[in-house]
Formats: structure tokens, C-alpha cells, sequence
């Protein structure tokens, strides 16, 4: 099978060689290509584009055209695979669990097996989500922003807090989910869990309603992703079932968290703080209220983007891709109703 793979400013070409390799001892071709800005930031904008309004085509992606012709199989990072892309093609791979930049109703129309990579930053989401949880209850960062300001502060309204024997709360018990409850094990937690998806006995975990874990929880943390259920899933009516002594953590994605109503509790202290790795308007506007409040801890969506996360991403997808030829459909097909139509 030929295969044309895409690398980025995430996902360099080097890690896509690797994945090269492992398809090619197995008698596929695979060509690598360079698609996208240099800037990872730059790309961050085009990925939120996507994730608003789906891939489209458009002049950028002319060579990437041009190098499919005869091929029969994509695997890219967060390359747009708009439907113009999709002819002739048996299968796309996408480096992630998240396929926003593949026009997913014309690939599962045209019978093309979606392939996607199942956690592949989940140990690092999880390692910053917990590390938020920290700083914002310990005044990690207010602390070092006012150290390196000339100022010796060590008292900041509310006590600091542990995490110790605290009741977290974990919206969404996905990869990442999961990954977070196994690194608090440690820390001799309490973990709750909500997960419409999610059945059956989960061992030291307790899956309750929404309702529930809001009420009882020290820290809830959001990772799910964005969907109709899901957007605004935490907004005013929800903050108001919190503790006033609890913690919002949101690694995931903006729409899930009413940015609004969240800035407001904030402000009246209707909860004790908030940690954000992701907004509504990224870059964070200068002018963002949540720049000027004392008890939010911010950082740039960077929780999934280690090195580790993102070089070993194309061998898993290549994997994946490995498995489904095999005749192996246990291989994250994100759109299994195309195995269905295969066999009507």
C-alpha cells in the first residue's frame, strides 16, 4: 500500500520516518511531507479553526493534493483532510484521539476507515492537571510572579490547601481521566467520578451524577470532549452546587467551561479558585478579566504538548494502521459504522 504521511509543527518529520519505518519492513511505501506554519503557536490557531468549523480546503493543502495521486492511505497530525482530499483513499490515520481536522461524515460516506491514537498525551495531561491542582491551591505561581516582581508575599487570603485526602472530582473518565485517578492514587484521594459513557464496577473509583460530585468534590477537573452534551456542561447553575472552598481544573477544552459564569464565582469568591490551561479566545486577550483576579492559575494549552506525548504518537498510529490490515479491527476506528456498511 502507498502511503503519504504528513508531519507539522507538533510532529516533526523524523517522528513520521519512524513510523515510516515500521510500515515499510512490512512491504508498504510511504512518502513524508511537511504541511503547515512553523510556529507552533501559528498552527494552534489553525487547529482552533478546525475545531470551530471543520477542515476545509484550501492553498496550503495544493501539494498535499498533488502528492496523493495513487496513494492509497493518509496518516497525519493535524493536517485538514477536507473530503477534496479523500479520493481514491482506503484508509486516514490521524496521531490523536481527536479528529476535528477530518471532515469525519464524508470519510465514514466514502467508507474510510478513520484510525486515531487512543491517549497518546493522556500521562501528560494528567501530570499537569495534578500539577495545576497543586500550584493553585499552594500559591505556586502567584508566588514565584511576585518573588520575581521584587515582592516577598506569603499570605494570600486563603490558606493553602493539600491535596491529600482531598474529594476530586473527575469529569469524564476517558484516557486522561483514568490517567488522573491512577496518579492521585498516591495521594490517598477520594476520587469521584461523571461519565455517562462509562459502566460497571471501577474498583476505588466512584462513578455518581453530575450533581453529586459537584457537591461533595475539593477539586473537579473537566476531560471530556466538546460536544453538543458536553459544551457549557459547567456553567452558573453548576458553579452555585460547589463548595466555596473548592477548585475548578480545565485541561480539556473551553467550550465544556462557561468562561463567563466561571470569571464571575471567581470574582465574588463563590468558589476558592480555578486552574485554565484553555479559553474561549486564545491567546488569552490582554485585556481578559480572568489576567486581573488573585485566585486563577493560567497557562497557554501546553498540558498535552511534551516531547514524549508527541514524538511516539506517529508509531502508535502506525501500529494501529498495522492492526487494521491485519484484519485486527481493535485498532481505534473512530468511525466504526464503516466496518458495518462494509458487511451490509
Amino acid at each position: 500500500m502507498d502511503f503519504l504521511a504528513i508531519s507539522d509543527a507538533f510532529v516533526g518529520e523524523e517522528q513520521f520516518r519512524g513510523a515510516a519505518a515500521l510500515l515499510e519492513e512490512k512491504g508498504h511505501r510511504v512518502e513524508v511531507m511537511r504541511w503547515g506554519p512553523a510556529t507552533k503557536g501559528t498552527l494552534e490557531g489553525i487547529i482552533r479553526a478546525m475545531e470551530l468549523r471543520g477542515p476545509t480546503f484550501d492553498s496550503s493543502l495544493r501539494e498535499i493534493s498533488q502528492r496523493l495521486k495513487g496513494k492509497e492511505a493518509l496518516l497525519v497530525d493535524f493536517a485538514p483532510v477536507p473530503a477534496e482530499l479523500m479520493d481514491g483513499l482506503k484508509i486516514i490515520g490521524v496521531c490523536r484521539a481527536n479528529t476535528s481536522n477530518v471532515d469525519m461524515k464524508c470519510a465514514t460516506a466514502f467508507r474510510i476507515p478513520v484510525i486515531g491514537v487512543a491517549g497518546r498525551n493522556a500521562s501528560a495531561v494528567a501530570e499537569f492537571t495534578i500539577g495545576l491542582m497543586i500550584a493553585e491551591s499552594r500559591h505556586i505561581a502567584r508566588s514565584h510572579a511576585n518573588l520575581s516582581g521584587g515582592k516577598w508575599v506569603k499570605e494570600y487570603g486563603d490558606d493553602p490547601n493539600e491535596i491529600e485526602g482531598k474529594t476530586v472530582g473527575i469529569i469524564g473518565f476517558g484516557s486522561i481521566g483514568r490517567a488522573v485517578a491512577a496518579k492521585l492514587s498516591g495521594f490517598g484521594c477520594r476520587i469521584l467520578v461523571y461519565d455517562p459513557l462509562v459502566t460497571g464496577d471501577l474498583g476505588d473509583v466512584t462513578l455518581v451524577p453530575l450533581e453529586t460530585l459537584l457537591k461533595e468534590s475539593d477539586f473537579v477537573t473537566v476531560h471530556v470532549k466538546v460536544t453538543e452534551e458536553t459544551k457549557n456542561l459547567l456553567g452558573e447553575k453548576q458553579f452555585r452546587m460547589m463548595k466555596p472552598s473548592a477548585y475548578v481544573v480545565n485541561t480539556a477544552r473551553s467550550e465544556v467551561v462557561d468562561q463567563r459564569a466561571l470569571t464571575q464565582v471567581l470574582a465574588e469568591s463563590r468558589i476558592r479558585g480555578a486552574a485554565l490551561d484553555v479559553f474561549e479566545a486564545e491567546p488569552l486577550p490582554a485585556d481578559s478579566p480572568l489576567l486581573k483576579l488573585p485566585n486563577v492559575t493560567l497557562t497557554p494549552h501546553m498540558a498535552g504538548a511534551t516531547q514524549e506525548s508527541l514524538s511516539k504518537s506517529p508509531v502508535l498510529l502506525a501500529r494501529n494502521v498495522l492492526k487494521y490490515l491485519s484484519g485486527d479491527r481493535d485498532c481505534n476506528i473512530q468511525n466504526k459504522s464503516v466496518l458495518e456498511k462494509a458487511h451490509a
